[in-house]
């Protein structure tokens, strides 16, 4: 069992100023209007993987590229990522992923976080970057 902790929760943060901009590139998960960055949701991602940890092998993998995986009642959870540090630069990876073992018919949902998915900011940025913001459908989880 592991654990993982983050800095603060919102952008709403006293030692920061308060910003009344909503994507101005706070600490938080969530921006000051509650909206989930995706800090947020790679925090999802993660709270999926609740059962036994699986090993996994990566074959010529990138220093970037990591993968984890675990199995539960519901079934088999793996999570890639592929990352780098803050303003560091990064490149689009080829994973090719292999599961042996498993018979019959099965369903596989795949989530992203990446610059089209899962991402307020850009959806902010396509609407002018309104100073207010109605909470629309577009943000909802």
């Amino acid at each position: 069992m592991g654990c993982y902790s983050f800095w603060t929760f919102s952008d709403i943060f006293e030692e920061c100023g308060l910003s009344s901009v909503p994507f101005h590139g706070g600490f938080g998960l969530l921006n000051i209007h509650g909206i989930p960055k995706p800090s947020y949701r790679a925090f999802q991602l993660l709270s999926k993987l609740d059962g036994e940890r699986l090993e996994i092998g990566i074959e010529e993998a990138s220093p970037t590229v990591d993968c984890i995986a675990s199995r539960n009642e519901e079934g088999i959870v793996i999570l890639i990522s592929n990352h780098q540090v803050p303003l560091s630069p990064i490149q689009a990876e080829s994973i090719n992923l292999t599961i042996k073992g498993i018979k019959g018919v099965r369903t596989a949902i795949v989530e992203r976080i990446d610059e089209m998915h899962a991402n307020p900011k850009r959806v902010w940025e396509e609407m002018g970057k309104p100073i207010y913001i109605l909470m629309k459908s577009r943000f909802k989880s």
